[in-house]
């Protein structure tokens, strides 16, 4: 087996072997088992699939990323088993359960259980209250901005702005302004 994980430390590789894992096969246990994980980016990991040279293709991304839009003729998905999808929202910090509607890919005919993970800006805890609550007040203030960037920038909502708070500790100063905007208690 050959795996295109892109580079290890990479949020692409630490979701693809936190599914890996909770699937029963680390990506070390298929590199121990003599197959390969190859720090390819996504045209690379496409170029793999076609000519066969990878098997796998691990994509981190929003809905309808390009990527797998480019290998939809030829694609699919891995289908994750709902105790899989739980053992990785339980052991990757900031992930989450998720739902793929039917249709967001050519080959995509239902919905398809996955599991998601929000970008977030980190900041120590150092940081004063009132300037987290400052900078996190400008970003929702001009998302737009934000979303102009294209991508996951794209799908920015306030509303899953404290989803993983339950893995991930929220800055005093964020939550204060997410609770004045009624998406934390």
């Amino acid at each position: 087996m050959a795996a295109a994980v892109l580079t290890p430390g990479s949020g692409t590789y630490i979701m693809a072997d936190a599914m890996m894992t909770a699937a029963g096969a680390s990506l070390q246990d298929v590199r121990d088992a003599g197959g390969q994980t190859l720090p390819l980016n996504y045209a690379q990991g496409v170029d793999g699939l076609r000519s066969g040279r990878v098997n796998m293709l691990a994509v981190n991304g929003p809905a309808n990323h390009p990527t797998v839009q480019d290998f939809a003729r030829q694609g699919q998905f891995l289908v994750l088993e709902e105790d899989v999808i739980d053992t990785v929202v339980s052991n990757l910090p900031g992930s989450v359960h998720a739902t793929l509607p039917a249709g967001t890919y050519s080959f995509l005919e239902e919905d398809y259980d996955t599991f998601a993970v929000y970008t977030s800006l980190v900041i120590s805890e150092d940081v004063p209250d009132d300037v987290v609550y400052a900078i996190t007040k400008h970003f929702w203030e001009n998302v737009d901005e934000f979303r102009a960037v294209g991508g996951f920038a794209r799908v920015a909502d306030i509303e899953n702005a404290t989803v993983g708070g339950d893995s991930l500790p929220i800055h005093p100063g964020a939550l204060r302004y997410y609770r004045e905007a009624g998406v934390a208690d």
